[in-house]
């Protein structure tokens, strides 16, 4: 089931940004060995208009193969710099409306730290 989300994105004064970029991934978990790794499993791009608006259907979560899969949505300035950055879960109920973003935001799942991370420290005498 798609559902269609939406959001204005804004600069530091307040006003839209006009043809800016939106980044769209769904991510998800899989197992690689022992460990788990994440993952983007397919990404859209859509760009906002002369009001700053963006808006596109994206699969909701529970009805997915992996309903603890979630998106991440980037939004960027005409100059490609970062200006927001969500991770949501889209719900298959609850709205008729589109759906703002600030509504779906979650605390992203933790992510596996890369094999080079010093996890621990350990000393012999």
């Amino acid at each position: 089931m798609r559902r269609k989300v939406y959001n204005k994105v804004v600069d530091e004064r307040g006003q839209p940004i006009v043809k800016g970029l939106v980044k769209i991934q769904l991510n998800r978990f899989v197992f690689v060995g022992s460990e788990q790794k994440e993952i983007a499993a397919f990404s859209v791009e859509v760009y906002t208009d002369k009001n700053g608006v963006w808006e596109t259907y994206l699969e909701a979560n529970d009805t997915t193969d992996d309903p603890n899969s979630y998106y991440r949505i980037t939004e960027f300035s005409k100059s490609m710099s970062v200006v927001n950055s969500y991770c949501i879960r889209v719900p298959s109920t609850g709205y008729s409306e589109p759906i703002w973003v600030g509504k779906l935001l979650i605390t992203p799942p933790e992510v596996t730290p890369p094999p080079d991370a010093v996890m621990s420290i350990a000393a012999d005498n």
